[in-house]
């Protein structure tokens, strides 16, 4: 008897990471934390005045030595098709800069929303009494679910400059 053995190609792993900041009691619609997606060297922000694309070291430099706040980055698995769909998601709702609302288009709800095109829950749907007419996510939420995705890669925690 004679087995066939056949070897199958597997795609380099791909990742994303996303931020997700603790709160900022001073700053209007920072009470609640905030979050933002890097691809590869650029972050995507959500801010009150626009959507950004800021690069990576910079951002999180910035946000613990200036900002002061506190930052948990989670790095999820993601095939290279997914990223993709992320980038060109992303990179159109830069160029909409719809305006901010906290409901529907906030920082945490576009992190949310681009995530879960691809699969990757990022709400719990338990708090959410009708789904199809609610989009609010809050940073914690984000934070909570996405840390037991089993997407997650590896979490790291950046602490603010005191």
């Amino acid at each position: 008897m004679r087995l066939k053995m056949s070897l199958t190609m597997t795609e380099p792993q791909q990742s994303i990471e996303v931020f997700v900041f603790d709160a900022i009691m001073s700053s209007p619609g920072s009470q609640f934390g905030h979050a933002a997606i890097d691809i590869d060297g650029t972050t995507y922000s959500r801010a009150h005045t626009k959507y950004a694309k800021l690069g990576r070291d910079d951002y999180i430099t910035s946000n613990l030595t200036r900002v002061k706040r506190d930052v948990v980055s989670l790095t999820l698995r993601v095939t290279r098709q997914e990223k993709a769909i992320i980038k060109a998601e992303l990179d159109k709702r830069v160029a909409a800069q719809a305006p901010y609302d906290i409901a529907v288009n906030s920082c945490s709800t576009n992190v949310a929303d681009v995530l879960e095109k691809v699969g990757i829950l990022a709400h719990d749907p338990r708090f959410q009494l009708m789904p199809s007419s609610t989009k609010l996510v809050t940073p914690k939420e984000l934070l909570i679910v996405l840390s037991r995705s089993d997407r997650l890669i590896k979490r790291t925690n950046y602490s603010k400059s005191k």
